[in-house]
């Protein structure tokens, strides 16, 4: 699979798996969707150091499925001013693990996936 960003050796882990055809959520800044609405914290954060977090999720982007659990993101100061974007994710769209909380997914972007897909709210 061709990726949309770098990715460190060893990445994505081997415990993904493929999407298939479901919602996910992620805060955007634009409407319509661009593609940078849909990059890594390693990509918009480049020299910015994250204590306990491996660089292949560092490399990978923040989604949800549910979307309350999204918007709730919105406390944070960086995500306050941002919209609801709904994503359908299919297995040529990349790689994704659940990671962190029981909503919350990395996933690793494949160069397929079409931004333009996005539905933003």
């Amino acid at each position: 699979m061709n990726w949309h960003e770098d990715l460190p050796e060893f990445c994505p882990p081997d415990d993904v798996f493929d999407p298939n055809g479901d919602e996910y959520y992620r805060l955007c800044k634009d409407n319509p969707a661009v593609s940078s609405d849909f990059c890594s914290q390693k990509s918009e954060n480049s020299t910015r150091k994250f204590a306990g977090i491996s660089e292949c999720i560092l490399s990978s982007v923040s989604i949800w499925n549910d979307k309350n659990k999204c918007l709730a993101q919105k406390k944070y100061p960086t995500q306050k001013n941002k919209r609801l974007g709904k994503i359908i994710l299919n297995p040529n769209d990349g790689k994704i693990k659940n990671t962190f909380k029981p909503n919350h997914f990395s996933w690793w972007r494949s160069e397929s996936f079409d931004f333009n897909s996005a539905i933003v709210i």
